[in-house]
This record gives C-alpha cells, sequence and structure tokens, in this order.
C-alpha cells in the first residue's frame, strides 16, 4: 500500500498555492477551535495530514509542556510548514513523512486529522485508518 493523495495537492509548491487551495475549500485557513479535543494529559499527539500547520500552535498551546507533537504530512507540505510556522514552533514539532505503513511502530494518545481524509484517494482510505487505528494507545483518542 502506497499513501496518495490527490494529483492536485502534489503540485503545490508554495504556500500562496496551499493557502489558495485551502480557502477555495468551505473551510477557512485559519486553525481549527481544538479546545474542545481531550489533549491535557495526552503525551504523544499526531496531526496526521498537518498541512502547513496550521493546527500545530493550537496543538502546543493546548497539550501538556512534555507533550510530544508529531505531524504527518508529504514532503512538500512539510517543507511548507517550515514556511508557514515560525522556526521556534517548527522546531517543536516531530515531523514523520508517509507512507504510514513505515510507522506501524508507533502508539499515539490522540490523533487528529483535519481536512486531510478527501485528500486521500478512497481505496487507500481503510488501510490508512486502519493503521491510524492499530497506532492508537489503548486509552488513546481520535
Amino acid at each position: 500500500m502506497s499513501y496518495e493523495v490527490n494529483d492536485r495537492w502534489k503540485t503545490v509548491q508554495n504556500l500562496t498555492e496551499a493557502k489558495k487551495m485551502i480557502l477555495d475549500s468551505p473551510q477557512p485557513f485559519a486553525p481549527d477551535d481544538l479546545t474542545w479535543l481531550p489533549i491535557k494529559g495526552r503525551k504523544t499527539i499526531l496531526d496526521f495530514g498537518c498541512g502547513v500547520g496550521r493546527n500545530i500552535p493550537a496543538l502546543l498551546t493546548l497539550a501538556d509542556a512534555d507533550a510530544h507533537i508529531i505531524g504527518y504530512d508529504s514532503p512538500n507540505m512539510r517543507s511548507l510548514a517550515k514556511e508557514h510556522l515560525r522556526f521556534e514552533q517548527y522546531n517543536r514539532i516531530n515531523w514523520i513523512i508517509p507512507p504510514p505503513q513505515n510507522h506501524k511502530t508507533l502508539t499515539f494518545d490522540l490523533i487528529v486529522a483535519v481536512l486531510v481524509f478527501q485528500h486521500i484517494e478512497e481505496q487507500e482510505l481503510r488501510g490508512i485508518l486502519s493503521i491510524l487505528k492499530d497506532q492508537l494507545s489503548r486509552d488513546g483518542k481520535s
């Protein structure tokens, strides 16, 4: 199984293009309100499909100081996140890149996935969801 995103996202080359694509969607580019998530007390948090990192500042603010925030996205989006996030914020994140089966040994206490599943080809989505389910700790949340 490989990790495939819709072709439209494979061609994104800069932050302006990424913002435009996000802004063209029904959701705004602004970070989502994550205050309702059970973030406190979670030590390992995965932002699956983090894109340019629009929700990472909120995760860093809401999570415990010793929590590990992991950003997961394609290499081009990861490089755009470096541009979008302040240097200090970017360096506080652990980054992993697809495909998800390469990271099966990781476990997370919380998985956040905002505006990502619609960018994954349908035939790949079941496998990815299965891997993510297996990566949740026993008391983890998604």
